[in-house]
């Protein structure tokens, strides 16, 4: 699939990310309890089980290379790329300069490269289903049979996204321009079963929970909040850990 034109959507989510730039890492530095947990419980969870020596690795959506900075202080030589469709976040980033992609990735010229591992943590949220599909062609054509793509959703089955649907409208009374919640543009959830019968061409491995809080007393109370998820993701699971989960991973090989 190709695309032609770039979506009411996404142009409202590049001129988010690109006036939400420069302040974008504070909020997920320790001080915020909430933000550092989900953010970097993502990024645990997605590099924990995967062999990243001598791999091509690509990261779509990287932002402000905060993947970057996490494997960069742990692999020898990586072998790192990334893609944003935001210019602004990618400047704040400390990716080499000849690492980095600026626009849509179905869009992209990786020159006959091909990857070991993509990774598309935190973005499916804000592409339209037509963008998303035009990106997993992608992806399919520039991994390596029997790559690794690693990829984040919004879970439209938990109780976070239900409560943050019933918040949405009033928030926008109230928003703030850094804010995702007070935005117009829609978020795209969805559910474990959605994404099993929209993978043509990968095998799904895994899967994996995340963020076990609930809006909006994960904003009034992020410790405590932050407290009682862990206790939640240790000592659940089945249908509970799915439901009391915000987002989830799926791991899959290019078959």
């Amino acid at each position: 699939m190709k695309l032609t034109q770039t979506s009411s959507q996404q142009k409202q989510t590049v001129d988010f990310f690109d006036s939400v730039a420069v302040e974008y890492d504070n909020k997920y530095r320790s001080k915020d309890a909430f933000y550092s947990y989900f953010f970097w419980q993502r990024i645990f969870e997605a590099t924990a089980d995967i062999d990243f020596h001598e791999k091509a690795i690509l990261d779509v959506g990287c932002g402000t290379g905060q993947l970057y900075n996490f494997l960069n202080s742990r692999i020898k030589d990586i072998d790192y790329s990334g893609s944003d469709i935001s210019q602004n976040m990618l400047i704040q980033s400390k990716i080499p300069a000849n690492c980095q992609y600026a626009g849509n990735l179905y869009q992209l010229d990786f020159r006959g490269k091909l990857f070991d591992i993509v990774f598309m943590l935190g973005v499916s949220t804000y592409m339209t289903k037509e963008e998303w599909n035009a990106n997993l062609s992608k992806i399919n054509s520039i991994l390596k049979p029997g790559g690794k793509f690693i990829v984040s959703f919004t879970n439209k089955n938990s109780f976070d996204y239900k409560m943050r649907m019933l918040g949405q409208v009033p928030a926008r009374f109230f928003k703030k321009d850094n804010k995702v919640i007070g935005r117009k543009f829609v978020i795209h959830s969805y559910s474990l079963t959605e994404i099993e019968q929209n993978l043509d061409g990968f095998k799904i491995d895994q899967v994996k929970w995340l963020n076990q809080t609930i809006f909006p007393f994960n904003k009034i109370f992020p410790v405590l909040s932050v407290k009682i998820a862990d206790k939640i993701n240790r000592n659940s699971k089945g249908r509970i850990l799915e439901t009391m989960s915000s987002d989830f991973l799926v791991f899959t090989t290019k078959l």
